[in-house]
């Protein structure tokens, strides 16, 4: 099913803490690059026909238009979640990494772990960012933000 997530006009991704609901989340798709950071807890994420398990620290991308659901959690699962829009990557990424990220071929859907230190200082800057009010300083924070974690995704264990 093909969600529009209903990012504010003006703005060019948003991010949040994300917490299970009782209520069973469907099956998605969407046109924006989503990056999923795991704080606390235990998934199993269908991402694209394959199933993986996440756990604190892992650090997820999913490219746009690619089916994904968050199928089983623990109790105390919590993850950030962010979604960028495309001409915010190709403007903050350089054009392989772009292609990386948003290209049909691109980068496949495999969570990695972080260090302790990378995970906690992601964290820091995702909540920086959501706390900034002003429209051009959320979208200058995403942008530094989704370098970051990029950066942050390609040296982490795989």
């Amino acid at each position: 099913m093909k969600t529009r997530l209903g990012v504010p006009l003006g703005l060019l991704g948003q991010l949040w803490r994300f917490r299970p609901s009782e209520a069973e989340a469907p099956s998605h798709r969407h046109a924006l690059l989503e990056l999923e950071h795991v704080i606390q807890g235990r998934a199993t994420l269908a991402v694209g026909g394959q199933q993986f398990g996440v756990e604190p620290r892992s650090l997820l991308w999913i490219r746009p238009g690619l089916e994904h659901q968050l199928v089983e959690y623990s109790d105390d699962f919590e993850m950030w979640i962010a979604c960028f829009r495309p001409r915010l990557v190709r403007r903050s990424s350089g054009r392989q990494s772009a292609r990386e990220l948003l290209g049909r071929r691109g980068v496949k859907p495999s969570p990695r772990t972080l260090s302790a230190t990378e995970a906690r200082r992601l964290c820091t800057l995702l909540a920086e960012v959501s706390a900034y009010g002003e429209p051009a300083t959320y979208n200058a924070g995403l942008g530094h933000l989704l370098a970051h974690a990029w950066l942050q995704y390609r040296q982490a264990e795989r």
